[in-house]
């Protein structure tokens, strides 16, 4: 990493912790169906946020499910079963597979797995869903 770099990643990473926070507030009104339309804007504001700035850095692997959030979300606040208990809860394992690469930055670990495809693909594979059954019912 050029020293460039390395001087914007103290920024990059209180940013990233920034807009994890903000994913944590709006899910928990999510779980509490407080202000769900509102909770649900700034979770798709954040993981857009986050997918700019990490691709901006070359961390793609966090823009690439940062990127995948933001369509799923995109797509939850246009269904009326965006309150679907999968969807909430892949909300929140999202939050904490980015947190975790965002904790790896940080230490340097970096540990990648391939489970990270996987997890986008399910990403994408519930917006389709979601998608598909609005289809259906139209």
């Amino acid at each position: 990493m050029n020293a460039i770099y390395k001087g914007l990643m103290p920024v990059f990473l209180e940013e990233a912790q920034l807009k994890l926070n903000e994913m944590d507030a709006a899910y928990d009104l999510i779980c509490e169906a407080e202000g769900v339309g509102e909770a649900y804007e700034v979770l798709r504001r954040a993981a857009h946020t986050l997918k700019g700035n990490a691709a901006s850095m070359g961390f793609n692997q966090i823009a690439q499910i940062s990127g995948a959030v933001e369509i799923l979300v995109k797509t939850a606040i246009t269904k009326p079963w965006r309150m679907e208990p999968a969807v909430i809860c892949t909300f929140r394992d999202a939050v904490e597979v980015l947190r975790q690469h965002i904790h790896d930055l940080e230490t340097g670990s970096q540990t990648f797995s391939p489970s990270e495809g996987a997890f986008v693909a399910r990403l994408q594979a519930m917006t389709k869903r979601m998608n598909g059954a609005a289809e259906s019912v139209a």
